[in-house]
């Protein structure tokens, strides 16, 4: 199952702040989370459009994050946030 935590579609191509229904999500559910960058989603489905159109998206995985039982979920939320930035800064830097 793959979450969008932001809550919303971007309206310009970068990533938003993370709302902490996910951060209640890993901590209620015990399980972990694989953060993830998805590269491309913006340009086929831009905000506004009804449909996608074709194209090519990437998604590239961090390393699964666990967080205990009880953590706040805006600090998981934070935290999950901090590593998807990681992930964009990677990416950056390899495509140059």
């Amino acid at each position: 199952v793959m979450i969008f935590p932001e809550g919303q579609l971007t309206t310009d191509g970068s990533v938003g702040s993370f709302r902490s229904g996910i951060g209640a999500l890993a901590t209620s559910l015990g399980i972990p989370v694989a953060p993830a960058r998805v590269d491309g989603l913006y340009e086929v489905r831009r905000s506004g459009r009804r449909h996608a159109r074709w194209g090519e998206i990437r998604v590239t995985f961090g390393e699964p994050q666990s967080f205990p039982a009880g953590e706040n979920a805006e600090a998981v939320a934070a935290k999950l946030h901090g590593v998807v930035d990681q992930l964009c800064r990677a990416a950056s830097e390899r495509e140059r």
